[in-house]
């Protein structure tokens, strides 16, 4: 299905020419043939990443290449209770 929403991506993308489109997955998405697809110029991909991936950077690993980054900016959410957890606040960090 990962692979179906690049194809339906790039579509959109030759409707919209001069929009940069960021489709964005859960961790079910974090899988090696979605990495790998061609995407034309304009589409990304924003993955929750599910695995510690080897990475062609200094740190070698994805979590230690993500935490060498400076960070962009932060934010706090409230997270409602959900059958298994209680209520929590989230700390996000953007990095890139």
């Amino acid at each position: 299905k990962w692979l179906e929403g690049i194809e339906h991506l790039a579509a959109l993308k030759a409707r919209c020419p001069d929009t940069r489109i960021v489709a964005t997955g859960d961790r079910e998405s974090d899988v090696y043939e979605v990495f790998v697809a061609e995407r034309p110029a304009g589409v990304d991909w924003l993955v929750r990443a599910a695995w510690d991936r080897r990475t062609a950077h200094p740190e070698r690993y994805l979590w230690d290449t993500v935490t060498a980054t400076a960070p962009m900016g932060e934010t706090e959410l409230q997270a409602p209770a959900q059958r298994n957890a209680a209520k929590r606040t989230a700390r996000l960090t953007v990095r890139c």
